[in-house]
């Protein structure tokens, strides 16, 4: 289950031909495959005009989107009772998605629908703590008099979206959101009340860290980004002309062993796990995104990651 866009998709795919596998792709814009019916607790797709029983798919990888269910058009006099019939069939479509989600995890799977995409930062957050990672201190407000504290607390901080950035695309452009450093003179011009916001600690960084999760196994690089302004507080404002530099790395056993915990209890077998290390040599962490991109990972470092989930997908583990 992917969407067009996603190369990585595109990248495993190749590995399973290569592995005599028949992947099968779904995309969230058009959809190949579509629900056929739901018959005693058994669900049948449709594809290229044939049944495909669910019990028949070896195993099952969520990237990201979601299943697509036609609505009939709806016509009424009563324009009320049209928009709640609407609001009734959305429903009963929504609880048929959730359900084929749930039965898809009867077989092998890598990741899936509600672990990727309901995951809450703030949660993920607690969870780290709570098995014993340092956490940048933290603070979600929407009152300009409690940033300001905050700011004047921890001298230098930075914002970043609670859960999903925007990811606006144009014909022409993709105007991303990144994490920014946020300054008394912008804090000080924000109104009294805003929407609400979550505000960190700016943590002085030797380098960052990403690192893949697989199954009890970690693939991971550090990125000097610190030394260019560009790249410095957030290293995803790539720098083509001048990359940051890139190399594999080992997480020490002890940072290795608590993000194993975190990742337990939160359900995840993967994900893009970020960390931050500072001058002094302690390890922070940032966040884990269940469906972050692992190329930017895989390909400096001489992983394949894209052929080790190709593999997991074939064996089921």
């Amino acid at each position: 289950m992917s969407i067009d866009q996603d190369p990585n998709t595109t990248e495993v795919m190749r590995w399973l031909l290569n592995y005599n596998e028949e992947p099968i792709r779904i995309n969230e814009a058009e959809q190949a495959v579509s629900l056929s019916h739901v018959e005693d607790g058994e669900v049948f797709l449709q594809m290229d005009g044939r049944q495909l029983p669910l019990k028949s798919i070896k195993s099952y990888w969520y990237r990201r989107g979601n299943w697509q269910i036609d609505k009939p058009a709806l016509s009424a006099e009563d324009k009320a009772l049209e928009e709640e019939s609407a609001k009734f069939l959305k429903r009963e479509n929504d609880a048929v998605i959730e359900y084929l989600h749930h039965k898809l995890k009867a077989v092998p799977w890598l990741s899936d629908h509600a672990s990727a995409t309901g995951i809450n930062k703030d949660i993920v957050l607690d969870t780290a703590r709570e098995h014993g990672l340092s956490v940048p201190p933290s603070l979600i407000t929407g009152s300009r008099q409690v940033l300001l504290e905050f700011l004047d607390k921890h001298k230098e901080i930075v914002t970043k979206a609670i859960r999903t950035a925007i990811r606006y695309y144009t014909p022409t452009h993709w105007l991303p959101m990144y994490t920014e450093e946020l300054t008394e003179e912008m804090a000080q011009s924000l109104p009294e009340t805003f929407g609400l916001s979550l505000f960190q600690k700016k943590i002085p960084k030797r380098y960052e860290i990403r690192s893949f999760f697989l199954e009890n196994e970690y693939y991971s690089m550090a990125i000097f980004s610190q030394k260019d302004a560009q790249t410095a507080t957030d290293f995803r404002r790539y720098k083509h002309e001048k990359p940051n530099r890139t190399v594999p790395f080992t997480l020490p056993e002890r940072i290795r062993s608590k993000l194993q915990k975190v990742m337990k209890s939160l359900g995840l077998k993967t994900g893009s796990i970020d960390l931050m290390v500072t001058p002094a040599g302690e390890y922070f962490f940032l966040e884990v995104n269940p469906i972050g991109q692992f190329g930017m990972t895989s390909y400096p470092c001489n992983y394949f990651l894209e052929r080790r989930i190709a593999q997991y997908l074939k064996d089921g583990k």
